[in-house]
């Protein structure tokens, strides 16, 4: 509450906010134990922010004693420790609180050592000196700076984790967490399943939980006081690299990066076996699969489609008429979303002998497969494509042959639908009307290219010219005009507040340390960092969060009123 209350008054200057967290808060803030002096040990995180708020209350005030409290926090953070309590090390230097995100913890002291360097002991040199010189290298050892020469920041360096818990960086798509990161099976397992163990993406920049007590790591994604990627593991973090980036000289932003990715498997396919056979009919059973992660995506319009071909048919004196193609089983009922359609034959265009033909299974709302779980990425649909066994009392027998059917070839390979042998590319896959997936019979490959679902037309209400709907026509991303205040007609890049021609994080860092420590700016930086127009004389937080929303693509043009 006092964190809270501290930022509501730093955001509205209401003094009421002030006064809640002298009379109700500050008497209650958390002592050591057994004792009257205030708690200085433990740090920063989701469920403690008495650190933050006492650094926080320190700037706002200037009152020494805060200063002071600050001052011990930080000091039992480092080596020395304070007042007969330090913070465990680990033998190759991280700063080590607890077996639960060992490097969150010390990235976010370092932001507040950092923070309070710039702000409450700037004036003292030495203490200044201290704090961020430890800040930089405890952010240092989670770069790779330690025994090991191991980066606990991903993508960053050779040597780093290679298992770790993130969803979307994943691309799982079964919620088999346990082989990702791991080598690869040669064979499937007993039950025949074949886990996923490539992650779909390089999640860059990320901070894992970091090493035990002993500067290990289990390099294991089930072993989440390591290998966990969360919100408050990352935040201080992010916070500290933004006061990196302030202090230190930086080359700018790689022009290649990110590098663009390109999938690393399948993201839709079709695996089919065998489900019964006989004279007169094939049975099939196949399971339809979404794997998207490029990104993971839905789709309403999914079918695939079974080719056969009827050359024996005809030469028996049957008819095309005489087949049919019907659903036995299926994973949905009627009416549930991913029930199936099963119809059919349907003459193939692609044969110019006119002898191939197919049955379709399209769903009712393919929506229903999602790569989110083991029965939701998959949707299994049991059909049967035959002909009578008797015509007007006539044996049909040597009228139907599947052997030389496009789609039957590698039915048999397998009788498990998890077996990678499974996979049958000639039975293709459609996505709103698209080949996603297989070969036709002539040849007709996938182009990489999948059409999203017809959109409605808008409304004379949400069309792009509405101002209340966002940027006109002649409005540019990040909007340049002259300055009215200038005789000689300055012109005011929006987010520029470091006026370097361009809008980067480091105007929302220009911005912030204007904000919070007192650097001042120009008048012209100022009628760039006023991106809401509010006041020009005056620049806020609510700036420097558009701003960064700008920078981050939240937003797509400034300013934004």
């Amino acid at each position: 509450c006092m964190f809270a209350a501290l930022w509501l008054y730093r955001a509205t200057g209401d003094q009421s906010y002030l006064d809640k967290v002298e009379k109700d808060y500050i008497p209650n803030f958390p002592l050591e134990s057994q004792s009257t002096e205030k708690k200085f040990t433990w740090g920063l995180c989701w469920d403690d922010t008495s650190q933050g708020a006492a650094l926080l209350y320190a700037q706002i005030t200037g009152k020494q004693e805060w200063i002071d409290h600050v001052s011990h926090h930080l000091d039992y953070w480092s080596p020395q420790g304070y007042g007969g309590k330090k913070v465990d090390y680990t033998p190759d230097g991280l700063a080590w609180l607890f077996q639960w995100g060992s490097a969150r913890h010390a990235t976010t002291t370092a932001f507040l050592a950092f923070l309070a360097s710039d702000t409450i002991f700037k004036d003292d040199a030495a203490l200044s000196k201290k704090y961020n010189e430890w800040g930089k290298g405890q952010m240092d050892y989670c770069f790779g700076d330690n025994a090991t020469n191991f980066s606990y920041v991903l993508g960053m360096g050779e040597n780093g984790p290679t298992a770790f818990h993130h969803r979307t960086a994943s691309g799982i798509h079964d919620d088999h967490w346990n082989d990702l990161g791991q080598p690869k099976s040669a064979t499937p397992s007993a039950n025949g399943d074949n886990w996923q163990t490539e992650y779909a993406h390089t999640l860059y920049g990320a901070l894992v939980g970091g090493p035990d007590k002993d500067g290990g790591y289990v390099n294991d994604v089930s072993q989440y006081q390591y290998s966990e990627v969360a919100i408050d593991y990352n935040a201080g973090y992010t916070a500290a690299l933004c006061a990196m980036i302030g202090d230190y000289e930086t080359a700018g932003k790689l022009a290649n990066f990110p590098v663009k990715e390109e999938p690393k498997w399948a993201e839709w396919e079709v695996a089919a076996v065998i489900n019964g056979k006989g004279d007169s009919y094939t049975e099939v059973k196949a399971w339809a699969m979404n794997h998207t992660a490029w990104p993971a995506r839905v789709a309403k319009d999914i079918s695939y489609r079974y080719f056969f071909d009827v050359s024996e048919l005809i030469d028996a004196g049957l008819s095309v008429d005489n087949i049919i193609v019907e659903g036995k089983a299926q994973q949905y009922d009627e009416g549930e979303q991913g029930h199936a359609t099963v119809s059919g034959p349907y003459k193939y265009e692609g044969d110019p002998t006119g002898k191939t033909y197919y049955a379709e299974i399209k769903f009712e709302d393919g929506r229903a497969i999602q790569p989110t779980g083991q029965s939701e990425h998959r949707d299994e649909v049991q059909f049967r494509v035959s002909i009578p066994d008797a015509i007007d009392g006539q044996s049909t027998k040597g009228g139907w042959d599947p052997t030389n059917d496009w789609s039957y070839e590698g039915l048999g390979a397998t009788d498990s639908l998890k077996n990678p042998a499974a996979l049958n590319e000639h039975i293709t896959m459609y996505v709103n009307g698209a080949l996603v997936w297989g070969e036709e019979p002539d040849g007709t490959k996938p182009t990489g290219e999948e059409p999203t679902e017809q959109k409605e037309e808008p409304t004379e209400a949400t069309k792009p010219d509405d101002p209340q709907n966002g940027p006109t026509e002649t409005q540019q991303p990040s909007e340049t005009k002259e300055d009215p205040t200038s005789d000689d007609k300055t012109i005011i890049l929006y987010g520029d507040v470091n006026l370097d021609k361009e809008v980067t994080i480091l105007d929302v860092i220009t911005l912030n340390k204007s904000l919070m420590i007192g650097e001042p700016l120009s008048a012209e930086a100022k009628l760039s960092a006023d991106v809401d127009l509010s006041d020009p004389e005056r620049p806020d937080e609510v700036d420097s969060l558009n701003i960064l929303k700008y920078v981050v693509e939240i937003i797509d043009y400034l300013p934004i009123a």
